[in-house]
């Protein structure tokens, strides 16, 4: 038990050194919402959908393990807002369930994140990943800027 539970904590310990050592350091903030409306936020790493980081509004790809509780929370409820870059904007969520996608995201990630993506995946595995597609919504506005004075 005790070297299952070291094990992990070092398995830990390399990915948080892993993402220290981020080329670009972008980690985005992903905000979910429960049932009760309550926010959530999580940090994730982001991949542009169009190939493109020129075009920073547009469709973006994030991934995650199958059973984290943001994937539920977004499941629930698909309207979720994302913080990149000092700005926040309204996304539907759209769960991507096709192997072809998945490796699409998975080699995205790989390239943009390199070697902390080299550690997770030696954690997780990437054949599980479960990819999130980030499709914008025009018709909300993020929480944030509804709270703004007019």
């Amino acid at each position: 038990m005790r070297i299952a539970v070291l094990s992990i904590g070092c398995a830990i310990g390399l990915v948080v050194f892993g993402l220290i050592l981020l080329p670009d350091g972008e980690v985005a903030t992903l905000s979910t919402f429960g049932a009760d409306g309550t926010q959530h936020q999580t940090q994730v790493w982001v991949v542009d959908g169009n190939g493109s980081s020129a075009n920073p509004h547009g469709e973006l790809f994030l991934r995650t393990g199958p059973r984290t509780r943001w994937l539920a929370r977004l499941r629930a409820r698909p309207e979720v807002e994302l913080e990149r870059g000092g700005e926040t904007h309204a996304y539907v969520a759209v769960v991507e369930e096709s192997p072809e996608v998945r490796e699409r995201v998975n080699r995205a990630m790989a390239e943009k994140y390199g070697f902390p993506n080299r550690l997770l995946g030696r954690i997780y595995d990437p054949a599980s990943s479960v990819p999130v597609r980030l499709v914008p919504d025009p018709t909300r506005k993020p929480a944030e800027a509804d709270d703004a004075p007019h």
